[in-house]
């Protein structure tokens, strides 16, 4: 139990990911980072699941790597959470990181790595390489620029202190903000709303934002336009012409 656990829960069409390391405040070891790339691919192939939630336990979401377990080459390599962003951007289901507490170094590249981040304002991210002599990896540095934008990635980078959670709101680091007491039943509110959307137009999206970032990447682009093609052929898209018809609410079932 030194190096902590990865929780894996189906509750309804919510999938759990929990990062549980109380005695270092949910810090990831190498062995937790590969055991949440094995939680998503099994969530991801799950035809239950419909919306994949990453969140820490015990009111804090993850302080960082264990650097305590690592050094020299493992930390360069194990610490940034390897694939991780790369891995959340092939599934085909909507992420989203709940974030409380802290979330520290390689917590943020996990939260970087969702689609959709829910946030407190006692929410404390931070990045603090630069105290401890490591390079944050390019790819999270590059997601963090894209969401936050270079002047708040170039605050979290160069000084290493923590921002707090409506910092976080303000540079679009957060989609959603809620107070503490009410942030169970508001965050739970917004997985039900993802959940209950038409899963190939879901993915559809995912694969068409990845390509409008990316250009000059003609496999995302094509990956693209293949998931929108499934989305027009498919019986969910008479469900819902039919259910906007009718009134009522639509019964998706991802084909």
């Amino acid at each position: 139990m030194t190096d902590g656990e990865v929780l894996v829960d189906v509750r309804g069409p919510v999938g759990w990911i929990t990062f549980s390391n109380p005695a270092k405040r949910n810090a990831l070891s190498a062995q937790m980072f590969a055991a949440a790339l094995a939680a998503i691919e099994k969530l991801d192939g799950d035809a239950s699941v419909r919306v994949i939630a990453l969140r820490g336990a015990d009111g804090t979401f993850v302080s960082g790597a264990d650097i305590g377990g690592l050094s020299g080459s493992a930390a360069r390599r194990d610490t940034a959470g390897p694939g991780i962003l790369e891995q959340v951007e092939r599934v085909g289901k909507p992420v989203v990181a709940l974030l409380e507490g802290w979330c520290l170094g390689g917590g943020v590249v996990l939260a970087l790595a969702a689609d959709l981040r829910i946030g407190t304002p006692g929410l404390k991210i931070g990045i603090p390489a630069a105290r401890l002599g490591a390079a944050y990896p390019l790819d999270a540095v590059t997601a963090l620029v894209r969401i936050a934008g270079p002047g708040a990635a170039a605050q979290l980078l160069l000084s290493g202190q923590p921002i707090d959670g409506r910092r976080a709101y303000e540079v679009g680091l957060l989609n959603w903000l809620f107070d503490e007491p009410e942030f169970e039943t508001k965050a739970a509110g917004v997985l039900a709303t993802l959940a209950a959307g038409a899963p190939l137009t879901l993915l559809a999206s995912k694969r068409a934002i990845a390509a409008a970032f990316d250009g000059q990447h003609r496999e995302r682009g094509a990956a693209a336009a293949a998931a929108a093609r499934a989305c027009w052929q498919s019986a969910d898209f008479a469900e819902g012409r039919e259910a906007f018809l009718a009134k009522r609410a639509p019964r998706f079932t991802g084909t």
